[in-house]
């Protein structure tokens, strides 16, 4: 059938150019016109009338006839000619402009006019009157040759072949086949490009009626108009567009405006020729809907309970280790004992007690998770990020919102489509939202991140009214820092909803904030796992966010050379100290932060006076943590000196997944060790079973999601014109395309990663955290 369609619209075309043809090889009303002055010109029309279907086609070529200087200049007014006639009682008027070094220009104009709603006779429209002035300084000559063409009317999956060339627009309209009152359809203008894919052209969309926006200077005047290159969807809306809608292709004079780099150095030349169909969309969204709910919210709902199948036989299986026999040896390295013993001098045992806790770890040869768990009950830290992340989101989602919502009553209002990038192949509209599909895909993270929330919920509860399990034992219990996590999973299908009201590089932000806090949380509370007490401060650590956000939002504005440069020296500084300080204070667990700013000396002094390490592992480990951040930080600035680089947003992102993934295998292969070193029952080793099939589970997800994600239907960073190249139709149920699988399994990757940070230490639940190692 689609070749069907195909073929009937290329014999369209055909019969279309054998009509121009014979109109433009008979004799036209060739005549002179003297400069600066206008007459009157009655074409004889040629083909056959169609009642009902033809439309009239003008054709008008005007030549010099003395050759123009080439280095002579004109103004825009001296280079026109101007037409005018009234046809089926509505005014039309064109121009055809000789530029300054050429001889001869040439135009086509189609006569507005709607057959169907007509009731005049071809006698009548035969009569065609065309007022010409010339606007010029010098004679022309003049030849306007006429013609009627059936090919005016496109209908419902027709194929029709459109050839656009400069100055001549192309004007066509719509009917249904059957005209709706109750349930109106949305359609989807489909244009793709068979020759001259580097010629920009605009396509508008306007209700029927007299005068057409088919000029240049009037097209941004259209209902709904874009821009296009190679391939242009355009959904047209029932609600704006009840019956019958026109649509016109103008060719742009130049087409540089339309690309991001330069300009292919043909785009200019030629004609361009394009295939349009148009395709009815779905009316109702319900099954594509209930579908994507059912199979997401089954597949959480499995995992949530095989995850409460093992905790109950957990709760019902501890096997509590007594403290007998519990010794931690002091280190016997001479270069820490020295290094302490300078430390503690003139430190009071009452006024200084915290100090001389932290100096207790250091002397340890191993120290133990109860060494940095003292202030576990009463530390508030956690709690503040609890309380401080959903208080700021709600003040962030305000403006955030308000500024897309306006930016898609812009579009509206303007019928400009360049202010948002969305694949318009696969955009969906409902009610007053464009792109309602990529808005409810989000709905996996609030499906997944409310079931982890009382998956937390839950566990939390069941463990304080439980007297198996001991206060002292297991890793210290901070759940606010999963309930965070939970609500960020919440606020990430908000924020991701608002971006994708009218997505943009500006509104992008929105969308990545949850993540950088959602990456920060997952870092924290994995290091506070077993350095509860020496954990980031929440007050710092959203600080340094904020500041993240800041010069996020600066490289969008800084474009320029210099300021650029600028802007990477400040990251390159900050970046460089942060990392420093998140390697000196792991190294020495937060001493120089106890002694800071008086003992500060010290530890710099026995730094730089010997070759010796406290720890020579963990000094191992943060060169290497050091070095692949400067090979990120290096990486930064050259993708973001590039063209297509202009935000930091996406290297940010990658910053955090790589710090967060190496320090998960950190503590995952010590982890194991662990196990290894302290095998207690069998059924010790059913936890780490469970998070081995949760972690390869989520890692397989996330390499899917980020498959469809790369696997992009239009790009942020390009022109309109460009992104919209790389538009595609719905690939699934004609309702979800890439991003939407992006979506859904990336919620349910992260659903399964925040399990797995929550059960991986399951096992030591009975343990006391004096035998509990630190690392």
């Amino acid at each position: 059938l689609q070749e069907f369609q195909k073929m009937k619209g290329l014999f369209n075309h055909l019969r279309f150019l054998l009509v121009v043809l014979s109109f433009f090889t008979k004799s036209g009303n060739q005549e002179v016109l003297h400069a600066n002055s206008e007459r009157s010109v009655k074409p004889e029309l040629g083909g056959i009338f169609q009642a009902n279907e033809s439309v009239v086609r003008i054709h008008t070529k005007v030549s010099r006839i003395l050759k123009k200087e080439i280095n002579a200049t004109s103004s825009e007014s001296d280079k026109k000619i101007d037409l005018v006639t009234s046809f089926a009682d509505h005014l039309n008027a064109w121009s055809v402009s000789i530029e300054d070094n050429v001889d001869t220009s040439d135009i086509e104009k189609t006569l507005c006019f709607n057959p169907r709603a007509s009731t005049s006779e071809e006698e009548t429209l035969s009569n065609i009157s065309i007022t010409v002035y010339n606007h010029k300084n010098e004679d022309i000559e003049l030849d306007v040759t006429a013609g009627w063409l059936a090919s005016f009317y496109l209908e419902e999956e027709e194929t029709i072949i459109a050839n656009i060339s400069d100055g001549s627009p192309e004007v066509f309209q719509f009917s249904p086949k059957q005209r709706q009152t109750e349930n109106k359809g949305n359609y989807l203008i489909s244009v793709k490009t068979l020759v001259n894919e580097n010629k920009c052209i605009y396509l508008a969309v306007n209700k029927p009626g007299c005068p057409w926006k088919d000029q240049l200077d009037l097209i941004e005047n259209s209902e709904l108009w874009a821009r296009m290159l190679k391939t242009g969807f355009f959904p047209v809306q029932s609600s704006s567009f009840p019956n019958d809608f026109v649509i016109t292709l103008v060719p742009l004079k130049n087409s540089s405006s339309c690309y991001s780099k330069q300009m292919p150095e043909d785009a200019d030349k030629g004609d361009k020729i394009v295939e349009i169909t148009i395709i009815k969309t779905k009316d109702g969204y319900m099954w594509p809907l209930l579908a994507a709910i059912v199979s997401t919210l089954g597949f959480s709902i499995f995992f949530f309970s095989m995850w409460g199948t093992l905790w109950y036989l957990r709760l019902q299986r501890c096997e509590p280790i007594t403290e007998s026999d519990l010794t931690n040896p002091e280190t016997s390295n001479s270069y820490r004992l020295a290094l302490i013993e300078e430390v503690e001098t003139g430190l009071d045992s009452e006024k200084d007690k915290k100090c001389l806790e932290v100096t207790s770890v250091l002397k340890k040869k191993r120290p133990k998770v109860d060494e940095l768990s003292k202030l576990t009950e009463s530390n508030l830290n956690f709690r503040n990020f609890l309380c401080a992340i959903p208080l700021l989101s709600i003040f962030y989602m305000v403006p955030s919102a308000q500024m897309v919502f306006a930016d898609l009553q812009r579009y509206k209002t303007t019928g400009n489509m360049d202010h948002c990038y969305l694949n318009y192949g696969c955009s969906r509209p409902w009610k007053k939202l464009a792109d309602f599909n990529h808005i409810v895909s989000n709905a996996g993270y609030f499906i997944n991140g409310t079931l982890f929330i009382i998956l937390v919920f839950i566990k939390s509860r069941t463990l304080k009214g439980c007297c198996k399990f001991l206060p002292e034992n297991g890793i210290p219990r901070n759940y606010s820092y999963f309930y965070s996590m939970g609500i960020c999973m919440v606020l990430q299908s908000i924020f991701s909803s608002i971006f994708h009201i009218c997505p943009s590089n500006i509104s992008l932000q929105f969308d990545t904030t949850i993540m950088y806090i959602m990456m920060l949380l997952v870092f924290i509370q994995t290091y506070s796992f077993r350095h509860s007490d020496i954990s980031s401060d929440a007050y710092f650590t959203l600080y340094l966010f904020a500041a993240a956000l800041i010069m996020e939002a600066l490289s969008l504005y800084v474009t320029s050379y210099t300021p650029k440069i600028l802007l990477f020296f400040i990251f390159c500084f900050f970046y460089t100290i942060l990392l420093f300080k998140t390697v000196i204070d792991i190294y020495y667990y937060g001493a120089i932060k106890a002694f800071f700013p008086q003992k500060t000396f010290i530890f710099m002094k026995h730094s730089y006076s010997s070759w010796k390490c406290l720890y020579p592992r963990k000094f191992g480990l943060g060169l290497g943590f050091l070095l692949i951040n400067f090979i990120l930080m290096v990486g930064t600035i050259s993708r973001s000196l590039e063209d297509h680089g202009r935000s930091f947003s996406t290297p940010f992102l990658v910053i955090g997944a790589v710090n967060i993934s190496l320090y998960l295998i950190f503590y995952l292969v010590l982890k194991v060790h662990e196990m290894k070193n302290n095998s207690s029952g069998t059924f010790r080793w059913v936890s780490p079973i469970f998070c081995c099939i949760i972690l390869v589970t989520a890692i397989a997800l996330a390499g899917l999601a980020g498959w469809f994600y790369l696997g992009k239907h239009q790009s942020r960073n390009h022109t309109p014109e460009e992104s919209r190249d790389k538009n595609e139709l719905c690939s699934y149920m004609d309702f979800f395309d890439n991003h939407d699988m992006w979506h859904f399994l990336s919620a349910s990757s992260l659903f399964l990663a925040f399990i797995f940070l929550l059960s991986i230490d399951d096992d030591l639940l009975c343990t006391p955290r004096s035998k509990i190692d630190i690392f």
